[in-house]
Order: structure tokens, then sequence, then C-alpha cells
């Protein structure tokens, strides 16, 4: 094409919301669906359901009624485990073997944490 300069427009594919996807993944998650990536950055991506949850491999695994509607990024970072993301917000790591998110603190259940003690 007469004209055309790749490099005028930038570069391509940056994961530019560090979510773990690239900005092609992103518009992929957010105009089809039953996604699926399979390259060294290994992501996947899954809609939560009104009830709070994904299927993953034809299992339920319970994510945050909040996130209902909501595209979530999974990354695998070691094998069966993940690194599960919504936009550029980290939410935990995801097991494969138990089904289960863990969250920062590396508990896989919720549990009631105490507040810091005023000082």
């Amino acid at each position: 094409m007469r004209g055309y300069d790749r490099d005028r427009f930038g570069p391509a594919w940056e994961d530019v919301d560090g979510d773990g996807c690239d900005t092609r993944d992103d518009i992929l998650n957010r105009d089809l669906t039953a996604k699926r990536w399979d390259d060294s950055a290994h992501c996947e991506v899954r809609r939560v359901s009104r009830n709070g949850g994904i299927r993953w491999h034809n299992h339920w695994v319970n994510v945050s009624h909040v996130l209902a509607e909501e595209y979530i990024a999974f990354e695998e970072i070691d094998d069966a485990l993940w690194q599960v993301s919504f936009g550029p917000i980290a939410l935990g790591r995801f097991h494969e073997a138990l089904l289960r998110i863990e969250d920062q603190y590396g508990d896989l259940a919720r549990t009631r944490r105490r507040a810091a003690p005023h000082l």
C-alpha cells in the first residue's frame, strides 16, 4: 500500500493495562465468547456469571458476585497456577487442582481479618 508505514501507528499488541493480556487479546475478549489463547504467555479470559462464578473445564469456580457479568483474565504463572486479574487489578491466584482462588494473604477461604490496632 502506497504511503503506509506501520511504525506511524506505534507498538503493536502491548499489555497497556497490565492485566497479563495484550491489547489484541483485550479486544478479542471484549468482542468474542469462548476465548482461549495458546502462546508463550498463556492467557485465558472468562466472563463471570450473574451469580459470581465461572466454568473451568466443566467445573464450577466461585469468583465473586461483585464481578458478575465482567471479564477476568487468567495468566498461567506455573503448572496449574494462574494469576487472576480484573483489568489492572490483581485478584489473587487460581489453583487449578483445588479449583479455588487464593487472596493476597494466601487464604483459600474467606476469613475475617482483624483491623490493625490503632497506635
